[in-house]
Order: C-alpha cells, then sequence, then structure tokens
C-alpha cells in the first residue's frame, strides 16, 4: 500500500470520525436540552415553539443532506483511483492482488460507512421521537426559544466550517499536484541512479565471475601439481633408501631433502589455506552482489509502483 492509498483511506477515516462527532455532539444537545426542560420549575406557554423545532428539523436534515454529498464525492474519487490504477497496472499480477485487496478493503469501508449512517439515522429518529414525547411538557419553555436559536447559530457555524474545509480541500489539491510533479521528477532520478548502480553491479558480478574461474584454474593446477610433486617425493624417498644402504654421505643428502620436504609441504599447505580463503572471499562477494542486486530489483520495483500511483494521482488531479 502506497502513501497516496494510505493518505485517502486515512482522509475517510477522519471525515467520517467527523460526522460521527458531530451526530453526537447533536444528540447530546438535544439529550440535554431534554433534562434541562423536564427538570425546570419555570414554565411559560411559547407559541412559536412548534415553529423553531422545524427549522430545527430542516437544519439537521440539510446538515446529513451534506454529509451524504461528501462521502459520495469521496467514493466517486476512490472510484476514479481504482479505475485508473487498473489501466495503468493491468498486466502486474502483485499490483492486481494488492488492487483487489484494496477493492475489499474498501468494499467494507463502504459497508461500515452504510452501517454507521443507518445507526446515525436510527438515533436520530429515536431522538426525534423522544423530542415529540416530551413536546407537550417543553412546549411551555421560555428558555427553549433561546436554545434552538443557540442551536442553530451552531448548526450554521458548523456548515460554514465544513464549506471552509471545502474550500481548503481544494486549496490542498492544487498543492499535492505541485507536489506530485516534484516527487516525480526526483523518482525518475532516483530510478535512473538505481539502474545505473544495477549496471555496475551487474559488470562487477561478470568480473568476479571470470576471477572465480580463474581462481579455480590455478586451484586445479595447483592440485596438479601437488600430485607430481607427492610423486617426486615417493621417488625420492625410494632413491634414499637406496643411497642410505650404499654410504653414509647419502644421508646427509636425504636429510636434506627431508627438510626441504617439510618446507615445501609447509608451503603448500599455506598455499593451499590461502586459496582456500581467496575462494571462500570470492564466495562471499558473489553472496553480497547477489544480495545488493535482489535488493536493488526490490527498490526498483518499488519505485515504479510509486512512479505508477504517483501517475494515477497526477492524471486524476490533470482531469478533476
Amino acid at each position: 500500500m502506497n502513501y497516496r492509498e494510505q493518505l485517502l483511506r486515512q482522509q475517510h477515516k477522519n471525515h467520517l470520525a467527523s460526522l460521527n462527532q458531530k451526530w453526537q455532539q447533536e444528540r447530546n444537545i438535544l439529550q440535554n436540552d431534554i433534562t434541562t426542560l423536564q427538570n425546570s420549575t419555570d414554565v411559560i406557554i411559547v407559541e412559536n415553539l412548534d415553529k423553531e423545532n422545524k427549522e430545527l428539523k430542516k437544519t439537521i436534515q440539510a446538515l446529513t443532506l451534506l454529509a451524504q454529498n461528501r462521502k459520495e464525492q469521496l467514493e466517486q474519487e476512490k472510484q476514479a483511483l481504482i479505475t485508473l490504477a487498473q489501466k495503468k497496472i493491468t498486466n502486474q499480477k502483485q499490483a492486481q492482488e494488492l488492487l483487489k485487496e484494496l477493492q475489499e478493503k474498501w468494499t467494507n469501508e463502504k459497508q461500515e460507512w452504510t452501517n454507521q449512517e443507518k445507526e446515525l439515522q436510527e438515533q436520530l429518529t429515536q431522538t426525534q421521537a423522544e423530542n415529540k414525547h416530551q413536546f407537550s411538557r417543553i412546549k411551555e419553555e421560555m428558555k427553549k426559544v433561546q436554545n434552538l436559536t443557540e442551536q442553530i447559530t451552531h448548526y450554521q457555524k458548523l456548515f460554514e466550517k465544513e464549506q471552509q474545509a471545502n474550500n481548503q480541500h481544494w486549496k490542498d489539491k492544487g498543492e499535492l499536484q505541485q507536489q506530485l510533479e516534484k516527487e516525480k521528477e526526483s523518482r525518475n532520478k532516483e530510478i535512473t541512479n538505481l539502474n545505473q548502480q544495477l549496471t555496475q553491479s551487474q559488470e562487477r558480478e561478470t568480473n568476479l565471475n571470470q576471477i572465480s574461474e580463474q581462481k579455480e584454474i590455478r586451484i586445479t593446477q595447483l592440485n596438479q601439481g601437488l600430485k607430481n610433486l607427492e610423486k617426486e617425493l615417493n621417488q625420492t624417498h625410494n632413491k634414499l633408501d637406496q643411497a642410505q644402504e650404499q654410504n653414509q654421505q647419502k644421508q646427509t643428502q636425504i636429510n636434506q631433502l627431508n627438510q626441504d620436504k617439510g618446507e615445501l609441504q609447509t608451503k603448500i599447505t599455506e598455499k593451499d589455506k590461502t586459496i582456500t580463503n581467496q575462494t571462500k572471499t570470492i564466495r562471499e562477494q558473489l553472496e553480497k552482489i547477489n544480495t545488493q542486486d535482489t535488493k536493488l530489483t526490490k527498490q526498483k520495483t518499488l519505485l515504479e509502483e510509486l512512479l505508477t500511483a504517483r501517475e494515477a494521482r497526477l492524471q486524476e488531479v490533470e482531469n478533476d
């Protein structure tokens, strides 16, 4: 899930939470009014109470319609983003799975919105029924006029804030478009750099493969030389045995040859260890290069996905 999709989901959740909070505040205000009226002892008859109550209901309905329109607008934006993403990433299996997951999640969120909207509507209906039930008792309360006036003012302020939020949304949309342009340019540069790094890594891998092949050939040659040397040593042993039987002078030569043999064997052992360590180092370098190549491939894929999402959002903004 990329940054743009997370931003849209967070905006949807924040908006839904804001609507839920507004409905809860309105319900609490009405419930407090009912409690105040039930506990009031100074009661007079107010002829215009029915009219004020109807105006309040109209205001609530207007706010409900505004919230529904806003939700439909967000749904249209989501659908446009999904359609555009489907056109851009149809041939990418991983992207299709991600898109399917997003569609399922958005469908669940839409159902959750519908359920919450239904619950809020039921709460509003229940509140209105309670208001109607208590209407005969609160009709004579003089303070209701002032409270209803304050509520209407409160709703008007909320509507103005919502209008300001919509204006800010379009302003932010323009700024986001500029930001997308900059990010697109930056991502293109990053992709170019990663491609260059990938090419260099491939060249290094080729060179290391050649070095590895040369080392293998060298190891084979050294092993063959060792076999030949062992064969010569065996022959030397035979000659030394024969010479020892003949005279003491040959013994000195044999001792010298044995000493040479020990030094040569030590050199061979050290050389073999050196070759083994070099081979191990080369293999580790190859493994590191393969790991780095895998990471670079994943980074390139991720950057291509991010670029595709950015282009989709840019196209959406341009269409708007």
